[in-house]
This record gives structure tokens, sequence and C-alpha cells, in this order.
């Protein structure tokens, strides 16, 4: 008995030797996770010891250090979850079906492989959520997992469709005397004239398929009081907002699109800006208002009013025609009828002619009274509308006076139109080998002040984009994914999928520093970075081993000592064992 019991002692002394060498030799094993030799005694009945037996061998899931990388492939998880690891796709094929998580690992240290995909160093593919769209906000598949694939795609091209301008015109700045022309005008090249501008400035702005334009503002302040003229150019021809077709129609009918001028021309409809007297932005005039379209009902009203008194005018004069037509022939009879009865036939002939005059000169009247009442029906639509329009004139007015008042210094009017739409600005026009999808393009005046101060421009942004390759592959602390190109576009290629189990101990190790699901681990709960017990994604870094040389070289030694001791006991098991067998 005493020998079994020393052996067992020499077992766990062994095991624990294992364990512990095991532990030193991955102590620089990223993401390594220690293993603790656990024992309990072994009974031989009758309260009898019978030496030892080995319980499990129990890893030790504590955090490792989180260590700089400068690699933004390398990741590592701060807090609870492994990394969920699925077979890489065989072909292009199949990239986007769904895979299941095979293997999990807290060894973050991925590259890119031939294909693009984002792999481990057994080659098995890192799993993120599919994005739902190429905007971070739209959210992830929760339910869809994909191998996580970095293409060496291009950026594509985005138009621009918004600028942001915000300026500072000079107060001091004299009015311009001359209008605004070109310094050689009906000669190439078409240039400004800086004598006829006040200030000016311009932005790279992009097409449909990453073209690049120029646009280009010149301000002209004008004689009218805290009024200004924006001229607008794109790649140096003259344009001007889409305005009213037939600016008297119902509704105004708006152009197509904006207009480009032809080259060499320059819009005489400049956009207006205008400022309050605390030099603060109102309005600008390129929007068409209410008055416009109540003014255009009115015109309108009035001309139709106008077009039935003509017709009363005209019916009157035939009615004068009609009776001046039957006095003659009132006239004619009775001179017929003061001649000789040998006249009867004229008579007759002159009586029928009466008649039928009569039935014109009924016509005539009835054509009369429904004109009259068409025209005073016209006449009264034209005065309702006509007093609608000076209603609405004099309620706009009121409420600029109000917003004056009430505005911020520095800010502009919130309720006044300060965006200037260019629609449909046709590319061909511009360049004829250029075939590409109009540009709608729209200038904010925002925050543009009237100060006494040099002409600034403080705010100077639009949202276009060029074509772009790929330049870098980032993670966030919320494990999304985004590919960065160098026309600035970024797009998620998905979020790193997180899992856990409610007993990790009970995961089976396996080469290559991963786990795999068994029996013992319960059900596998995937989940995102920071949601639900999750930890956060380290980008760029990796999560040591979590092995304690200085505690295992002390574990090695009282192992040492232990398997020492049960040898002693052999040994001395052994010489009694002699010692009885001598007698």
């Amino acid at each position: 008995m005493g020998f079994s019991t020393a052996l067992s002692g020499l077992k766990s002394a062994s095991t624990t030797l294992a364990v512990t060498g095991n532990n030193i030799a991955n102590s620089q094993t990223v993401g390594f996770k220690q293993s603790r030799a656990q024992f309990g005694e072994v009974m031989a009945g009758a309260g009898a010891g019978a030496g030892i037996g080995v319980s499990a061998i129990a890893q030790q899931f504590d955090q490792g250090n989180i260590e700089s990388t400068g690699n933004s492939l390398d990741l590592a998880v701060s807090g609870e979850g492994f990394f969920a690891l699925g077979e890489t796709p065989k072909s292009p094929e199949t990239a986007y079906d769904p895979i299941e998580a095979k293997l999990f690992t807290r060894n973050g240290a991925f590259h890119i492989d031939k294909d693009g995909y984002v792999v481990n160093d057994i080659g098995k593919s890192l799993l993120v959520y599919k994005p739902v769209s190429t905007v971070v906000d739209d959210g992830f598949v929760d339910g869809v997992k994909l191998a996580l694939n970095v293409k060496a795609d291009q950026g594509p091209p985005s138009a621009t469709t918004k600028v942001d301008m915000q300026l500072n015109l000079n107060s001091h700045s004299p009015a311009s005397v001359t209008p605004f022309a070109f310094t050689t005008p009906g000669t190439h090249p078409y240039v400004p004239d800086p004598k006829t501008y006040t200030s000016t400035t311009s932005v790279t702005t992009y097409d449909a398929m990453g073209n690049s334009h120029i646009v280009s503002t010149y301000l002209c302040r004008t004689s009218v009081p805290n009024e200004w003229n924006m001229f607008t150019f794109v790649d140096g021809r003259s344009i001007q907002p889409g305005t009213q077709a037939n600016k008297y129609s119902t509704p105004p009918t708006p152009a197509s699109g904006t207009q480009v001028m032809p080259d060499g021309i320059i819009t005489d409809s400049p956009t207006k800006v205008y400022f309050d007297d605390n030099g603060n932005l109102t309005k600008v005039s390129a929007t068409p208002q209410v008055t416009d379209l109540l003014k255009s009902t009115a015109w309108l009203a009035t001309t139709a009013s106008n077009t039935k008194k003509d017709a009363v005018v005209t019916l009157t004069a035939k009615l004068a025609e009609a009776q001046k037509a039957f006095d003659m022939y009132t006239k004619q009879l009775a001179e017929a009828e003061a001649k000789v009865p040998a006249l009867e036939n004229i008579i007759n002939d002159a009586k029928n002619t009466l008649a039928l005059s009569g039935v014109a000169l009924q016509a005539a009247t009835d054509k009369l009274t429904a004109a009259q009442i068409d025209a005073d029906a016209a006449k009264a639509t034209a005065e309702t509308a006509t007093q609608n329009y000076n209603e609405a004139v004099a309620q706009d007015l009121a409420n600029l006076k109000a917003n004056a008042a009430t505005v911020t210094p520095g800010n502009s009017q919130p309720t006044n139109p300060v965006v200037v739409d260019f629609g449909n600005i046709d590319m061909t026009a511009i360049d004829p080998d250029l075939v590409a999808k109009p540009m709608t393009i729209s200038i904010s005046l925002a925050g543009t002040t009237q100060h006494a101060s040099q002409f600034a421009v403080n705010n100077l942004q639009q949202n276009g984009l060029p074509t772009g390759t790929l330049s870098a592959v980032d993670v966030d602390t919320n494990g999304v994914v985004f590919a960065k190109y160098t026309n600035g576009y970024t797009k998620p290629l998905g979020q790193v999928a997180l899992a856990n189990f409610s007993n990790k101990q009970g995961l089976e190790i396996m080469s290559g520093n991963v786990w795999e699901q068994s029996p013992e681990t319960g059900a596998v709960n995937f989940g995102k970075a920071g949601i639900s017990g999750f930890g956060a994604v380290r980008s760029s870094s990796l999560e040591t081993s979590n092995v304690d040389l200085s505690e295992e070289l002390v574990k090695l030694i009282i192992a040492q000592q232990a398997y020492q001791a049960n040898s002693q006991a052999i040994s001395i098991q052994k010489t009694l064992t002699e010692s009885v067998l001598r007698i």
C-alpha cells in the first residue's frame, strides 16, 4: 500500500511538472491561457488514504496584458469573449455564404491570405457579422456570419450634392461700379475681371464618375445696402439656378434644370444675397417664394379679366352696328310705305330684312349679357387674387422684420432660405466629350456674415469623392472593420463576431492555440463587442499569455521537491521490505 501511495505522489508531481513546463513553454504564445493541475485524495476505504489522483487540468482564463503592435489586423479582446473562427471559403461563389463557427481563440494575430481573407496562423477565417449596407448606422445582420474578406478594390466615386460655404464679406468693401465681366470679353481665355467683383472663392467638386470640377463663386457688392450679387461658375462656365420657364403659369413652371451659359457669356440673373443691419445673412433669392406663386395667379386673373373686357368692347361695337342697321332698315321701311303700293315687293323685302336684323340684334344682346357676366366674374377673381398677393407681401415683410429683430449676431436667419439649388447641371454643355450623369449641387451659405473685417472663408466643404484605392483596414472598439480608401471613402466590411460560454472550462484545447466547443461548455452565446457583457476589441494590439514566469518557476521547484519526497518514500518502503524479507 505504501508503494502505491508514493507512486501516486510521483505521478501527481510528474503531472504538475508537465503542466508547469507547458505553461513556461507557452509563456510567449499570444492569447495563451495557463493551466493548473488539480488533485484529489484517493481513499482505500475505512478512512484510509491511498494516495492522490488528478482531478482536472483546469485552464485559467484570466485577462492577459494587451500590448500595442502597430498592425491594424492584430486584435485583442479586452474583457470577455473569444474570436469566432470558421472554414475559409473555397471559391468566390461561396464567399457570401453564412459560416458556422467551429473554433474559438483569444489569439488575435490575423493576416490576409492570398484570396483576401483574414485568417489566423492555421488558416481559419475570422468571422464577422454581415453589414446591412455601406453605412455603419444601418447596422449589421446578427444572424449572418461571414468570413472577413479585404478586397483590394477601388473606392467608388461619389457625386457632390452639397457645398457648405461660410464666408465673411467685408462690409467696408465699395459697391461694384462696373458690371461683372471678363477681362477680355469675346476672347479666350475667359477670366473674370477682378475690377468687377469684390471677393471670390472656389472648391473642387466631383461628378458621378469621379471627374473633378471647379465650382467658383464671385461676390459683388451692389449699390443697394446689404445686398450682394453672387455669380457661380463650373469649370469656367457661368451657371444659374433653374428658374421659372413660364413665370406666369399656374403654378409657375420651373425650368428642367440649371442653365449652363454659352462659353464667354455671364448670366444676367445672379443670385441675390441679403444681410440685415447686424451683418447677418437673411436670405438668398434663388428659391421662388410663395409670393411669386400668388403674383403669378394674380397676373393670370388680371389677364383673363382684360380679355373678357376686350370681348365686351368688341360685342358692344357689334351691337352698335346692329342697332345702326336696324335703324337704317326702319327708315327704309318708312320710306317704302310712303311710296305707291306698286312698291309692295320692296316693302316685303324690307320687312324680311328687318326681321332678320332683329334676330341678329337679339343674338348680339344675349352675347353681350353673357360676356358682361363673365367679365364681372373675372374682375372679382382678379381683385381677390391681387388682394391675396398684397396680403402675402405684407406678411412676408412682417416676418422678415420679426426675424431680423430676434436674430443672434453671427448666425443666419433660421426661417429664410440660405441655400442655392443648382439642379441637373448638364455636363455635356460644359464638356461635349463628358457623358456623365447631370450634377445636382446645393450651395449653403448658412453662417455667412457681413462684418467690418477682411474677406474670409471660415468653412468650405463638399461631400463628393473621386475614385480611390484601398489604403488601410481599421477596426474600432466595437469590432467594426472598415476599409479605407485614398479618396477618403470608408465602408464597413463587417463587425467582429465574439463568442462566450457558460462553462469555459469545458472547452477542448486544440493545436494552434484554439478551442473547440464540447457538451460541457453549454450552448455558445454569440454577441458583439461592448454589448451584453462582451469586452471591447482593441486594434493594433495583442493579448499576451497570462503565464507568470516567476510563479511557474516556484511551482516547478515545489513539484520537484514533491517528486523527490515521493521517491524517498518509495526508497524507504523498499528498505523496509528488504528487511522483512531477510528475517
